[in-house]
């Protein structure tokens, strides 16, 4: 038995780190089975549900989208002295997203 795939969160910030997966393994929902474990983890602690992705890795940007995470604000980059930023993401409380859609219910 080897390790094919893995995901971290930073000790600091509790934020999600990063997802990897072994070359030869992806494409078999590694990654996906991995985010939503930790997503789920993170929502029965009532952790917030944060990460970072460097611009560019649309192949993260379109997991975490699938499942339910969002920018926390397009327009923010996190201040990491490198040219390709890293941008936060969050995954939604379902209060918070039924709060949001009552707010656009008027």
């Amino acid at each position: 038995t080897q390790l094919c795939a893995c995901i971290m969160r930073y000790e600091n910030s509790s934020a999600l780190g990063m997802i990897y997966v072994e070359e030869d393994v992806r494409r078999r929902g590694y990654a996906s089975i991995l985010l939503a474990t930790a997503t789920r983890i993170l929502q029965e602690r009532d952790d917030d549900c944060v990460a970072y992705i460097l611009d560019g890795n649309t192949a993260s940007e379109r997991l975490f989208e699938r499942q339910g995470w969002i920018r926390a604000d397009p327009t923010v980059k996190r201040k990491s002295g490198r040219r390709r930023a890293k941008r936060k993401w969050i995954k939604p409380t379902k209060t918070a997203l039924l709060n949001e859609g009552n707010n656009h219910t008027s």
